[in-house]
């Protein structure tokens, strides 16, 4: 076990306060989870730009406060930005242990996601705790120095070897 960190610019959470967090579901589709932070230094008062993740499709998630901090697993597994977990003990759990367990490889999560495609993302907040997330597609954005953080639209989405990266229009 052991983690990577995620490479990208507007990923470290240094300058993060408070992040929204939003959760999406649809009936009968995947739960996606979406953190939106800000990503750079800037004066009181002034705009900033902000970092928006996508977690989509996602089977598993947890926010543990900063003041109850634990890790379930290896508590070195740890830093204030993105990073993935590597032969995480969650997705093994999910796997070995889901109701659908008895099943060949590659359909142990009912034959709608391959385990190989799951990737297990952690991102810690200095004052505010941490988010664990087992997904299969990861997304990420940024809104351009200087610009307020808005609604969806800021971010169109570039589909590039199964991970979803979003740009600046």
């Amino acid at each position: 076990m052991g983690y990577r960190a995620v490479q990208g610019d507007g990923l470290r959470t240094r300058y993060a306060g408070t992040p929204a967090v939003v959760t999406n579901a649809v009936p009968d589709g995947p739960l996606a989870l979406e953190v939106v932070f800000q990503a750079e230094s800037s004066p009181a008062g002034a705009e900033a730009a902000f970092t928006r993740l996508v977690f989509e499709s996602v089977l598993e998630y947890r926010w543990i406060a900063i003041n109850h901090t634990y890790f379930p697993t290896n508590d070195a597994d740890f830093e204030f930005g993105l990073i993935e977990i590597i032969d995480s003990p969650q997705i093994s759990q999910l796997i070995d242990e889901g109701i659908y367990r008895d099943r060949p490889p590659g359909e142990r999560l009912g034959g709608t996601i391959d385990e190989a495609d799951l990737s297990h993302y952690r991102v810690g907040f200095d004052e505010y705790g941490t988010f664990d997330c087992v997904s299969n597609t990861f997304a990420r954005g940024r809104s351009p120095a200087g610009a307020r953080k808005r609604s969806s639209g800021w971010l169109v989405p570039r589909l590039v070897r199964s991970v979803v990266l979003l740009t600046v229009p």
